[in-house]
């Protein structure tokens, strides 16, 4: 919330804002899941957090890969039967459609990009960025 970009942005309603308002909630129910011990609460605080989790992955999709991290929290490092299916249940529920678009609608909008990919000019563009903050140190 310190970088300048966000405090500039902040101004307007963007995507980036809001995604981070949400990963940032599910932050804190993550936090209040570790600091609970009352089972009830726990699983509550598991369905929070993949609801906030997925909407700021609506916002912006790099905040999906955390849901590899809270998956190993919640489910296979602190294991409970009523853990995997409140996370299991949730996931699945809020990934519907996606999985109804993709599968049943034949929507396959990844496969393009993915052989439109140039490795010679992703690359360049790469390197002359990272020479391009090197030379500014």
């Amino acid at each position: 919330m310190l970088s300048p970009y966000y405090r500039s942005t902040a101004i307007w309603p963007g995507d980036e804002n809001l995604a981070l308002l949400f990963f940032i909630l599910s932050i804190l129910f993550y936090y209040k899941f570790l600091n609970t011990d009352n089972i009830n609460h726990k699983i509550t605080f598991i369905i929070l957090n993949v609801i906030s989790l997925a909407v700021s992955a609506y916002f912006r999709p790099n905040y999906s890969f955390f849901s590899i991290f809270y998956f190993y929290e919640f489910v296979i490092r602190n294991f409970q039967f009523k853990y995997f299916f409140a996370y299991f249940l949730t996931s699945f529920f809020l990934a519907f459609p996606a999985f109804y678009y993709v599968f049943i609608m034949k929507n396959h909008f990844f496969f393009p990009s993915v052989s439109d990919f140039n490795p010679l000019k992703s690359f360049s563009l790469t390197y002359t960025i990272f020479l391009f903050y090197l030379y500014d140190l």
